[in-house]
């Protein structure tokens, strides 16, 4: 029997098969009870699975990296076996998923399509770079805006010489075609790097100004620039 599951206003799809009989599963992810994720996603999963299944199977949820610290981690956690089921960053571990990230790169969708219901129409062009586990969700964020520290970006030349935060490879691409230098860094530890001024800015989706407290220490938001987005998986 396969539960099919539509989460966050339809952008995330979780399919759940049978997993053999656990009795408990362990879901691991590396933010912190109050992320967004953690209670209007994984929380609110644990309970609908609990409910479909009678209770026979249930889902612990392992918040704040507690099955093993670091975002850029996390795939290796169900790979080993340490967590059952983990919420990560394909961008993470760019080289595991070069034709999934492809959809990272402004234009390869086109126009307003949305991004993770035309990775979905084509999973199996993609599908492969899953076959270590088993895919149970994968969705984007809405494309990037520049979130600024100090400096406020109102043109491209705006972007010389400064560092701006990427989570992955493609995205770094995009940032240094815009004249700017790219930063590689997991969101957890973004927060202090603009504090700091380790970076300027960071690429990224608006959301992380509340779940992650980045506006706080966020002076600018430029928008009108389409950037990269950023892609999310439940494995």
């Amino acid at each position: 029997m396969t539960i099919l599951k539509s989460m966050l206003g339809g952008a995330a799809i979780v399919a759940f098969g049978v997993m053999g009989h656990a009795d408990e599963l362990k879901l691991a992810h590396f933010s912190s009870t109050k992320y967004h994720l953690h209670n209007e996603m994984f929380l609110p999963l644990a309970a609908n699975i609990a409910e479909a299944t009678g209770g026979e199977t249930t889902i612990r949820v392992y918040p704040g990296g507690e099955l093993g610290a670091g975002p850029v981690k996390q795939y290796d956690r169900v790979l080993d076996g340490v967590a059952d089921i983990v919420y990560a960053l394909p961008g993470y571990t760019a080289s595991q998923f070069k034709k999934t990230l492809l959809v990272e790169l402004p234009g390869v969708v086109p126009g307003n399509e949305e991004i993770t219901k035309k990775m979905w129409e084509n999973i199996d062009l993609i599908g492969d770079e899953f076959r270590r586990t088993k895919l149970l969700g994968l969705w984007s964020a809405e494309p990037g805006k520049l979130l600024m520290a100090e400096k406020k970006i109102e043109k491209l030349s705006d972007l010389a010489g400064l560092k701006i935060r990427v989570p992955s490879k493609n995205t770094g691409l995009v940032i240094e075609a815009w004249g700017a230098t790219a930063v590689s860094m997991p969101i957890t530890q973004v927060y202090q790097s603009l504090e700091t001024g380790v970076v300027d800015g960071v690429l990224v989706d608006t959301s992380v100004l509340t779940s992650f407290n980045l506006g706080e220490v966020v002076k600018y938001v430029t928008t009108g620039m389409d950037g990269s987005n950023s892609l999310f998986m439940l494995v």
